[in-house]
Formats: C-alpha cells, sequence, structure tokens
C-alpha cells in the first residue's frame, strides 16, 4: 500500500467515525429532549387533572347553596365527595369528557342561580362562579400547554434517523387532548 492510499483509507476512517459520532450525538440529543418533553406533559397533565378536580370541588360548594332548588335525581344535587372523588386522577384520554360534565353542572347551576334570590348569600356565591371562571380560563392554558410539549416530545419521538430505535424500543406517542 502506498502512502497515498493509506491517507485515503485513515480519512474514510475518519470519516466514518465523525458520522458516527454525529449520530450518536443525535440519537442521545433527542433521547435528552423527548425525556424533558415527557416530564412536561406528566406535569402539565396533572396540572389539568388538578384544575378539573377543582372545579367539581366548586361545583358541589354550589350545590350546597342550590339545595332547595335542585331536584334529587338531579347530577349536582349528587355532586358528592364520594363522586368528586372519581375526578382525582383522570387520563388525558377522559379530560374533556370530565370538562365537558362540568360545563353541564356549570350551566344548570347558572340556570338556578338566575331564577332565584338567595340574598345575604349572593356575593359567596358570585364568588364561585367567579372561580369557576378563572379554573376554566387555567383550563384552556393548561391544555394548550399540554398539547405543546405533546407536539414537542412526538417530534423528538418521531424524528426521522432515530425513529427505528424508538420503535425498538416500543416507545409511543403521546396523544394531544381536543
Amino acid at each position: 500500500m502506498s502512502d497515498t492510499d493509506l491517507f485515503i483509507l485513515s480519512a474514510v476512517v475518519a470519516f466514518a467515525i465523525s458520522l458516527i459520532t454525529a449520530y450518536l450525538i443525535m440519537l442521545i440529543l433527542s433521547f435528552i429532549l423527548m425525556n424533558n418533553f415527557k416530564n412536561k406533559v406528566k406535569k402539565q397533565s396533572e396540572k389539568v387533572n388538578i384544575i378539573i378536580y377543582q372545579k367539581f370541588e366548586v361545583l358541589s360548594s354550589l350545590s350546597e347553596y342550590f339545595d332547595v332548588y335542585i331536584k334529587k335525581e338531579s347530577r349536582l344535587k349528587n355532586l358528592t365527595k364520594e363522586e368528586i372523588k372519581n375526578y382525582i386522577s383522570l387520563s388525558p384520554s377522559s379530560y374533556s369528557e370530565a370538562y365537558s360534565i362540568s360545563n353541564q353542572l356549570t350551566s344548570r347551576a347558572q340556570k338556578i342561580y338566575v331564577n332565584y334570590e338567595f340574598g345575604d348569600k349572593q356575593k359567596e356565591i358570585d364568588l364561585l362562579f367567579k372561580s369557576l371562571s378563572d379554573l376554566d380560563d387555567k383550563y384552556f392554558e393548561s391544555i394548550q400547554s399540554y398539547n405543546s410539549f405533546v407536539l414537542g416530545y412526538n417530534y423528538w419521538r418521531n424524528l426521522k434517523f432515530t425513529r427505528w430505535l424508538k420503535n425498538l424500543f416500543k416507545i409511543k406517542k403521546f396523544e394531544s387532548i381536543n
């Protein structure tokens, strides 16, 4: 082998090593970023869960004020501490359903509120409705953040050059919330 052949061979080996090194760095970086986004998704999921739970607690407090005006079979009347416990740890796939139920109950409570007088309890009830409104705002902000983090996670999970390894380890995609 001539010196030129050795030089070319060493250049090819150096190039191959640098490509492998770059690929490994990209692989490690994608796993680190996926892990960061996964942690953010989990934190945001917990936040959404807490907001939904708080909303049901406020609705339960409202139902105590409206007790006289609510039919016995009404879901608003039956919103007990035991039923509220069902909303402590929800999965992200059930957030929309739980939020929809809370909105239906809020709508029923608003109808009762408009049709009856509550005298000295009026301010307390107004504060509870304000709390519901604030929780709605927080819910939408949290859902937006959750979906953004899911998008980031899924981007790094589906990165073209590393997808095969993530499929090999059966790393699942996260689903966004509507």
